[in-house]
């Protein structure tokens, strides 16, 4: 390629950047007076278009028509240099040198050669300046014009019915936004929830979709409320066991324990422990006098063997005196009967029965609620007096069986006092696990309870 065709393709280059920019500005200048007509309507009919989305496609279109108007019109090789020759003052010497490129005629050389030595001079973009195209203040003036209609009433032209249905529309899709939401979560926390295990069927009625065929916003957040109500219901019921609530009454009772009078007594930390409520640090701590006694020799660790032996019967002891304290006479008392009666209640509950209780308590004039609430205490204090003199069991068993040289024996109360401990603590961890699913559930129900932020 020779020197004058580089030139003159730079120029031609040049030529299509500025004729392109001229048709951008232009395009621009155009697509700002149909984006502030477009607004001004939006803004008037209070029309649901993005108005950021529809200022990027006008700039987008004008971009593309300014680009298919300048390959359209570009300019020619000859043209570029001829433009060129005008700009540089070389009086047709380059557009000339292109003509006689190629010819043999002594004179079309020479006019060659003098073409090739201009253009060898020549600075493109010094001759061929690129000036700012005439439309660019229309185009500011159309970007102002857009600026300005954003400043038109919002539903000027909107009657008054159009407005409150579009009203109603965004409360419905927010209020089946927040339902969905708050459903969703219930739901993931309902699954993740190891105690919510037995609840699975009412998950499905926690429905992603919940309120669906309904309108009206107040009733989907009313229809979610009593979805979630129905789960806490079933949540609360299951936390209603009695099993649950005789716990907390055993850990009642325990507080009356007694730590042995020396710190170095291999009970010490168990009773402690089982003072505090910790089943799982009182099993932990029945496990370590487990690997204890596996380490005893009776014949040259006897004394340590008595030592265990003697401080477990006592906690037996302890544990067993504890299953007998009950303050089942004074709920009696406190229910107004008759001494006589009290005690003919206590033999009923003696044999377990419950239902006898129930009907004599009636046969007096109690109410059913009052009823149902202290045979409920009675049931709570029979199964804690059950589960402490088990443990007295257990720990009796192991005291004995080491004082008479029985090791297995022992273990084996050790390990059934382990297993027994084992089973209040995962009681307590279902409980604590139905009362943090019962603080989400009122959690989530108090936020869609409100109403829904427009």
């Amino acid at each position: 390629m020779s020197l004058i065709e580089v030139r003159v393709r730079a120029a031609q280059r040049r030529l299509w950047l500025a004729r392109w920019l001229r048709g951008l500005v232009l395009a621009l200048c155009w697509s700002g007076v149909g984006l502030a007509t477009a607004i001004v309507v939006i803004r008037l009919f209070d029309a649901s278009v993005s108005i950021a989305v529809l200022v990027l496609g006008g700039v987008a279109l004008a971009a593309v028509i300014s680009v298919g108007w300048m390959i359209a019109t570009r300019e020619s090789a000859n043209h570029a240099a001829v433009a060129l020759d005008a700009a540089a003052g070389l009086h047709e010497r380059l557009s000339s040198g292109r003509y006689c490129d190629g010819a043999a005629d002594p004179f079309a050389q020479a006019v060659l050669a003098d073409a090739n030595r201009a253009a060898a001079s020549l600075s493109v973009r010094r001759h061929l300046r690129l000036a700012m195209p005439p439309a660019l203040p229309a185009a500011g003036g159309s970007a102002v014009l857009c600026l300005l209609a954003l400043l038109t009433p919002r539903g000027l032209w909107v009657s008054d019915e159009t407005r409150d249905a579009r009203e109603w529309e965004i409360e419905q899709s927010l209020a089946q936004v927040a339902v969905k939401r708050q459903l969703e979560s219930v739901k993931r926390m309902a699954e993740e929830n190891p105690a919510l295990q037995e609840l699975k069927d009412k998950l499905d009625d926690l429905d992603a979709e919940a309120g669906g065929e309904l309108r009206r916003p107040g009733e989907i957040r009313h229809e979610a409320v009593k979805r979630i109500d129905a789960l806490a219901d079933a949540v609360k019921e299951k936390r209603r066991n009695a099993s649950y609530d005789s716990l907390q009454d055993l850990r009642k009772r325990l507080r009356g324990l007694k730590s042995p009078s020396s710190a170095e007594a291999p009970t010490q930390k168990l009773a402690e422990a089982m003072q505090r409520g910790d089943f799982q640090g009182a099993k932990e701590e029945v496990q370590q006098i487990r690997e204890q006694l596996a380490t005893l020799k009776l014949e040259q660790d006897q004394e340590l063997v008595e030592q265990l032996s003697r401080k477990l019967e006592e906690l037996s002891k302890q544990l067993e005196q504890l299953s007998k304290t009950s303050k089942l006479p004074d709920e009696l008392k406190n229910a107004n009967l008759a001494p006589e009666d009290v005690e003919r209640l206590l033999e009923h509950l003696k044999k377990q029965d419950l239902q006898q209780v129930e009907k004599e308590l009636a046969q007096r004039g109690m109410r059913p609620e009052q009823i149902e609430e202290l045979v409920k205490k009675l049931e709570q204090s029979q199964e804690s007096s059950e589960l402490a003199r088990k443990l007295a069991e257990a720990l009796g068993k192991a005291g004995q069986s080491a004082a008479s040289g029985q090791v297995g024996d022992a273990d084996a109360g050790l390990a059934m006092a382990e297993g027994q401990l084992s089973e209040l603590e995962a009681l307590e961890v279902e409980m604590s696990q139905l009362e943090g699913a019962l603080a989400d559930l009122q959690q989530a129900r108090e936020g869609l309870d409100k109403p829904c932020p427009t």
